[in-house]
């Protein structure tokens, strides 16, 4: 299975962001803390029916023990915002799934215990967008992991806020 492409967006003359699809069915909000992805998306969802992927939900657990560290002068904390710091394949699996079959199974993340806390069924109707929201990307990289054989278009933002 190859990943489904980005949707490109674009602003037109009324200053409104619209979808120019071109094949594409995931929308990815991705940007710092505070710069209102999650409203963003629930503005989308609430306007459009379009489910929502948190990425940030994809955070490995706190015990995981791939989880990137920092030396911070003789203290090694959890390097939150490496790239590492998160399941990117999972994120990637859950997003074909939701694409291709119309339901994916994401996981809960609990920041307070740096573990997921269950589990919640997405489903998205048969040509629906998707958006897939948070900061957790590969920063390093700026491109998305894929899977199968096509490599999905970079997305062109529009400010969350």
């Amino acid at each position: 299975m190859t990943f489904a492409r980005f949707v490109l967006w674009t602003a037109p003359n009324n200053g409104l962001p619209r979808a120019r699809t071109d094949g594409g069915r995931v929308v990815v909000l991705a940007g710092p803390s505070g710069a209102g992805k999650s409203r963003l998306a629930a503005r989308l969802h609430a306007a459009y029916g379009w489910p929502v992927v948190r990425l940030d939900d994809f955070y490995r657990g706190g015990d995981d023990p791939e989880l990137p560290t920092r030396d911070l002068g003789g203290t090694t904390i959890v390097d939150w915002d490496d790239p590492g710091s998160w399941n990117a394949a999972a994120a990637v699996r859950a997003l074909e799934d939701l694409v291709a079959a119309g339901t994916t199974e994401a996981p809960v993340y609990d920041i307070a215990r740096s573990a997921a806390a269950g589990t919640a069924r997405i489903g998205a109707p048969p040509g629906s967008l998707v958006v897939a929201e948070g900061s957790s990307r590969p920063r390093s990289s700026g491109r998305w992991p894929t899977r199968g054989s096509s490599t999905p278009r970079g997305a062109s933002g529009i400010p969350a806020g």
